[in-house]
C-alpha cells in the first residue's frame, strides 16, 4: 500500500513537467492522389482523379504526391480538381507547391488565387489567410494545351495548434 501511494505522489509530482498540448504544432499534409474529385467535359458530374505518368522532363514529385487527371487521359481540355480537408484547432499556417501540365490556379475557399504556370518546377503559395479552422475546399482549375500530357500535382503543408 505504501508503494502505492509512493507511487501516486511520484506520478503527481512529474505531472506538472509534462508538456502541455496546447504547446504542440500540429503539422499535416494534404496531397494530390485519387482522394480528389475531377469535374470535366468528360465528366460534368464528376469523378475521382487517377494519377496518371508525367511527360519526361516534368519536375519530379515528393514521393508522397501523385500527378493526377482523369482516365482516360483526354487532352486539350479544362478540368477542376476539388478537395476538401479539415484543419483542427488554431491555424498557424498553410503553404502550398504544386505544378501542372500545362498551367493551372489554386483557390481555397474562393479566396486568394495562386498562378501555377508550368511543370517544369515547383511553384508555391502561402495559403495562410485564406484557410480557417473547420471544413476547407481546395479548387485547381487546370488547362492542358496539346497532347503530350496533361497532370496536376500539389503538396499543402499546414500547420495549426490544438487548443
Amino acid at each position: 500500500m505504501e508503494l502505492l501511494f509512493l507511487g501516486l505522489i511520484l506520478l503527481l509530482d512529474s505531472a506538472d513537467s509534462c508538456t502541455s498540448l496546447s504547446n504542440i504544432n500540429f503539422k499535416f499534409y494534404v496531397t494530390s492522389g485519387t482522394n480528389d474529385w475531377v469535374v470535366s467535359e468528360q465528366y460534368p458530374n464528376g469523378a475521382y482523379a487517377s494519377v496518371v505518368s508525367a511527360v519526361s522532363w516534368a519536375v519530379v514529385i515528393p514521393p508522397e504526391t501523385s500527378w493526377i487527371w482523369e482516365s482516360p487521359v483526354i487532352f486539350v481540355k479544362t478540368i477542376t480538381v476539388t478537395r476538401y480537408f479539415f484543419v483542427p484547432g488554431k491555424l498557424i499556417s498553410v503553404s502550398f507547391i504544386g505544378a501542372t501540365d500545362d498551367y493551372s490556379t489554386v483557390k481555397i475557399n474562393g479566396g486568394t488565387s495562386c498562378s501555377i504556370p508550368n511543370f517544369d518546377k515547383y511553384y508555391s503559395c502561402d495559403f495562410t489567410s485564406s484557410v480557417i479552422p473547420g471544413l476547407n475546399k481546395l479548387e485547381i482549375i487546370g488547362v492542358d494545351l496539346g497532347p503530350a500530357g496533361a497532370n496536376i500535382m500539389y503538396k499543402l503543408t499546414i500547420v495549426s495548434k490544438i487548443v
